[in-house]
């Protein structure tokens, strides 16, 4: 399963592809409005509106093959009606499946393509010749960067963008408290299922990643470039998708619960809930940890310390505590009476 934004038409068209995995089916492409999903019937869309647009290396690979790429939909019953007479047709990776091809009988079976053929150079322009009286566009250069950069631009000032949105909307939500009027608590929890969904179709169901450009038989050059191009888009995507959501509906329900079983207003939220909505601003405080009876419990390297209101415990090597303590010395004492020597360190704390 897949999809692509077909921005060559206007209005633009999403176009769903799904991959059959069975070597005598063909895949399936569905034609959808980007807005709200509304499907097209394919029958009332235009060639180049189904997304007939193939893409073509320049240059012959080792077996005199042309790679043919397909970037806006699957190998589907459309593109195999006018392939399956070129003699030359050869499936190529990334398959439609994830098992091992064999033999040159499994590799040329249609059901195995995704969205990459080659073909010879005879009946590569067969296929321009045919292809451009259906209304097709065969185009050369598997690749162009031009665009492409365009594209990934375009998708890191999205993702930057719901960043913000995010960002603002926890600042929001860690201010509130108890006594904050239902109708807000109501608007945060609308605002984090908008941004959870605007998350989920950026990072997850975007097509502008260009990872799937990465394997195409590109120059040196043009590799290079695209791979710059998918890093940059792969770690903002990651910073984006990082980001726990789930904390934040978890403050608004602790608040609605709250409000339940009417609590004062002036009452805050159990200790570990408190520090949960502190470590969204303060990082530092992710070494502290509270438990249900509101003991404290302090991480300190490979020991910890832990605080029920009167009574200190603690476990492990607590050495690290007097290295700490020193003035710009990070070397860790390896002797045996390291654990002695941290309990030490406290008592002078």
């Amino acid at each position: 399963m897949g999809s692509s934004i077909n921005n060559r038409v206007d209005p633009p068209i999403k176009i769903v592809w799904e991959f059959s995995y069975i070597g005598t089916r063909l895949g399936k492409n569905t034609y959808v409005d980007p807005l709200d999903d509304l499907e097209f019937d394919p029958t009332d869309l235009s060639t180049l509106e189904r997304g007939h647009f193939y893409r073509v290396a320049t240059d012959a690979d080792e077996d005199n093959m042309y790679t043919v790429y397909s970037p806006l939909r699957c190998f589907d019953y459309e593109t195999h009606a006018l392939v399956r007479t070129l003699k030359s047709f050869n499936v190529i990776r990334p398959y439609t499946y994830t098992g091992s091809v064999r033999s040159r009988t499994n590799k040329i079976m249609p059901g195995h393509c995704g969205q990459f053929f080659r073909l010879n150079l005879t009946d590569l322009a067969l296929f321009k010749e045919e292809g451009e009286k259906l209304g097709w566009t065969v185009v050369p250069g598997l690749v162009d960067l031009v665009e492409l950069s365009a594209e990934v631009s375009t998708y890191l000032e999205d993702l930057r963008a719901l960043a913000g949105q995010i960002g603002a909307l926890r600042a929001k939500i860690t201010d509130l408290r108890a006594d904050v009027e239902p109708e807000v608590i109501d608007a945060c929890a609308v605002g984090l299922a908008t941004v959870s969904d605007a998350r989920h179709k950026l990072c997850y169901q975007h097509d502008s990643n260009p990872d799937h450009v990465v394997d195409l038989p590109l120059t040196t050059q043009e590799r290079a470039q695209v791979t710059a191009l998918a890093q940059r888009a792969t770690t903002t995507r990651s910073a984006v998708t990082a980001i726990d959501l789930s904390v934040l509906g978890q403050m608004l329900q602790d608040l609605r619960n709250m409000q339940a079983t009417d609590v004062s207003s002036t009452a805050y939220l159990p200790l570990e809930r408190e520090l949960g909505r502190l470590r969204l601003r303060h990082p530092i405080l992710r070494v502290v940890t509270a438990d249900a009876n509101g003991h404290i419990t302090f991480d300190v390297g490979a020991g910890r310390i832990t605080f029920d209101g009167s009574v200190y415990r603690c476990e492990g090597d607590l050495s690290e505590l007097l290295t700490k303590r020193d003035t710009g010395r990070e070397t860790r004492s390896a002797s045996p009476l390291g654990r002695i020597d941290g309990i030490r360190a406290l008592k002078k704390l």
